[in-house]
């Protein structure tokens, strides 16, 4: 942001988003290479495999199939599903 006032108005619109602005940070910088280097080091240090956690599948439908019975569809937003593996 450029100054006080930039910051004010994003912290507005995170605000009528539904977003906790206080937990939002600003920061000015000169050039757009400063900006690419602060996010890298801010990505790299911050988040997680998604493989390394536990298992997790949202299930987003159910459907019956004949001869086959009730299927659950859904994505693996966490962890890893391997073939021939039983899930509860």
């Amino acid at each position: 942001v450029e100054d006080a006032r930039d910051a004010s108005v994003v912290s507005a619109v995170l605000r009528s988003a539904g977003f906790d602005d206080t937990a939002c940070a600003f920061a000015q910088y000169d050039d757009v290479s400063q900006v690419t280097a602060a996010l890298e080091s801010l990505v790299s240090s911050n988040l997680v495999n998604p493989r390394t956690r536990p298992l997790r599948i949202p299930v987003q439908d159910v459907f019956k199939i004949g001869g086959i019975g009730i299927v659950p569809v859904g994505r693996v937003e966490s962890g890893t599903l391997t073939p021939g593996m039983r899930l509860k």
